[in-house]
């Protein structure tokens, strides 16, 4: 129970991880389009 738990939230948070990072570049992109625009 206890591993299975552990992986569970391992698993959630690499999904997190990756959201953040998708979220951060498509601030980032559209921030760097807004400023040339």
């Amino acid at each position: 129970m206890k591993f299975s738990f552990f992986e569970c939230r391992l698993s959630h948070n690499m999904l997190l991880n990756q959201l953040g990072v998708a979220y951060f570049r498509f601030v980032q992109n559209n921030s760097v389009s807004d400023f040339f625009q």
